[in-house]
């Protein structure tokens, strides 16, 4: 870590900075030390001030995350200083522990280093220096994504490498060329945007200033025929398998039934058990013991699928996708996918099996919509595209049927109709859920938590090409008011609440996007309670934005019914943080095209 980094003076800070946030990086130094065949390490150098209670809160623990079977971590220096520098204390490794890493949806044998920071205050400032050293032979460059920003300001953020970097090819997001120093050479970027979690976010990649660096060396053939020798043993299916393959497809005269018998049976009969997908699980399991397992992560699941498709005589290849942003195709390095799939040449689908609640042999794969994906093939590895999400990609038909009890509380008999993404979405939710719960966390999950439910059925969940079914009633309490001789109130709208509210943000600093075409149509009717006529329904004009919806709503008596029909289409739409007040305002006026006030008037007897 060189001194003239270390050292150097910081930028004048000016004043009042980062005080919403609590606390905010004086400094932050990424620094890699790469020599081929003998080592790489990496040392995270971080110097902080506390501003507040929250501040205080955000980073009294640090929580490495590390793969104890292929780096050590070492944990430098902590040390707490009050607002001139002077030491009030220093962390003790006896105070240092273990756990296993359960922040995310994937096993592994990864662990959380715990690190509490003791005698932390408000002026404090914090130094803390950890170094993570891999284990064994490196003969490449691994490939490396760093991110300048940090979940609070970041005065100076620089990354800097150290050894062996003539071999090393990078981009670097925005431009920026490296400077040099005796040691390396370094990226620096002053005030870089914060990097916190906002509803709608696309890829981090795509808005926060990041650089790739990877091995110059590497060719994207050489990878995959590399890969592909590697997991050569695992690619043979036994007799059994074969025989099954083909008796799944007897009597099925073309290649797109038998894709989705075969589909099916994968996807229905296997449990998905996500593991990690990374340079050290990459092997899958022989389809033999997948079959006899009954389980396996997306490696397992996308051999089996294609061995049994290449045995019914449909060409399939494996493929390597990345759910976290954009492949580089520039910087070849298989570091860069998290997943596997199956990729069918004739008909240019992608299937994938571990989507539990999808048609997968129809459906494009959930969070892949646009991606590239690397084609397993060992004389003619290639990229080929995921297709993007079509204007029909997914739809909610709503049927609510309303009735006065007691004069003020409204019963509901709804029905609602899930179709393409948001049916697998949501049917993939509930399958994961005990029957005796889906009740309590459907209500929950769609923003319905303070209704009576007294019956829910959802159907048919075995069936994931079939639509979506929620068939549920409910009493929503005090929902009309009698005020001399009428009755008035809002119509409340039910499950479809949740697909066209926009979350609230405060002084949003990051794009947002709409990634899934969504049509909305909802028939609502409401009886005409005895003694009382509807009153005309005012006629409302919204001044809706078209780049984020499309709507229209109309309310009439038919009989002694007030009917309403409402549509709404969401268009896939990519934003700048700007203009996230427009898109919540338009939401806004849509949903309220739905919530419409009714108003009774007591008939003169």
């Amino acid at each position: 870590m060189p001194a003239a980094l270390t050292s150097a003076p910081v930028e004048q800070i000016p004043q009042d900075y980062a005080r919403t946030y609590g606390a905010y990086y004086t400094r932050r130094i990424v620094a890699v030390s790469y020599e081929a065949g003998k080592e790489y390490k990496s040392t995270d150098f971080m110097w902080a001030r506390i501003l507040d209670a929250s501040g205080v809160a955000a980073f009294s623990s640090f929580q490495i995350a590390f793969d104890p079977l292929s780096e050590q971590v070492f944990v430098n220096e902590v040390r707490v200083m009050d607002s001139s520098g002077k030491t009030i204390t220093t962390g003790k490794v006896s105070d240092y522990y273990v756990l296993d890493d359960r922040s995310g949806g994937t096993a592994s044998q990864k662990k959380v280093l715990n690190i509490p920071v003791p005698s932390l205050q408000p002026g404090c400032q914090l130094a803390l220096t950890i170094t993570r050293r891999q284990l064994g032979r490196l003969d490449e460059f691994p490939f490396l994504e760093h991110s300048f920003s940090r979940t609070v300001p970041v005065r100076e953020s620089i990354l800097f490498l150290r050894g062996e970097t003539r071999g090393l090819k990078s981009i670097a997001s925005p431009e920026m060329e490296p400077r040099r120093v005796p040691e390396g050479q370094y990226w620096r970027v002053v005030d870089p945007m914060v990097g916190r979690w906002e509803p709608q976010q696309p890829a981090a990649a795509e808005f926060l200033p990041m650089i790739w660096v990877a091995d110059a060396s590497a060719h994207w053939p050489v990878l995959a025929s590399n890969y592909i020798a590697s997991i050569s043993n695992r690619l043979e299916p036994d007799a059994s398998i074969r025989d099954h393959a083909r008796s799944l497809v007897a009597g099925l005269q073309n290649n797109e039934a038998k894709i989705a018998a075969i589909a099916r049976h994968v996807q229905s009969n296997l449990t998905y058990k996500a593991i990690e997908f990374g340079r050290r699980a990459r092997v899958p399991n022989k389809p033999a013991d997948i079959v006899r397992n009954k389980y396996g992560d997306c490696k397992d699941h996308a051999v089996l699928l294609q061995q049994m498709l290449e045995t019914a005589g449909v060409p399939a290849r494996l493929a390597l996708v990345g759910h976290r942003g954009p492949v580089l195709k520039e910087l070849p390095s298989l570091d860069q996918f998290d997943h596997m799939i199956v990729y069918v040449p004739e008909t240019g689908r992608f299937v994938d099996c571990t989507d539990k609640g999808a048609d997968a042999a129809h459906a494009i794969p959930i969070g892949l919509a646009g991606r590239d994906a690397l084609i397993l093939e060992a004389t003619n590895p290639h990229f080929e595209t995921i297709p993007s999400y079509p204007e029909n990609a997914s739809g909610i038909e709503v049927q609510r049927n309303l009735r006065l009890v007691d004069i003020s509380d409204v019963v509901t008999e709804e029905t609602l109709t899930l179709t393409g993404v948001h049916a697998a979405y949501l049917r993939d939710f509930l399958l994961q859920i005990p029957p005796t719960s889906r009740r309590m966390m459907l209500q929950r999950q769609m923003g319905m938590a303070d209704v009576e439910l007294s019956d829910f059925r959802a159907e048919p969940l075995d069936e994931p090409d079939a639509p979506l079914q929620l068939r549920c009633t409910y009493t929503c309490k005090k929902q009309l008011h009698r005020l001399n001789d009428q009755l008035t109130g809002i119509l409340r709208a039910g499950f479809e609440r949740s697909y066209l509210t926009a979350d609230p943000v405060d002084n949003r600093l990051t794009p947002f996007e709409t990634t899934i075409p969504l049509s909305v149509h909802s028939t609502v009717s409401i009886d005409i309670p005895e003694g009382f006529r509807a009153e005309e329904a005012a006629r409302l004009v919204p001044q809706l934005d078209s780049r984020f919806a499309v709507c229209k709503g109309q309310i009439q008596l038919e009989g002694r019914k007030l009917k309403l029909e409402f549509e709404c289409r969401q268009p896939k739409v990519k934003s700048k943080a700007s203009e996230y007040a427009a898109y919540r305002d338009t939401m806004a006026q849509a949903l309220a095209l739905l919530e419409r006030e009714v108003v009774f008037k007591a008939v003169s007897r």
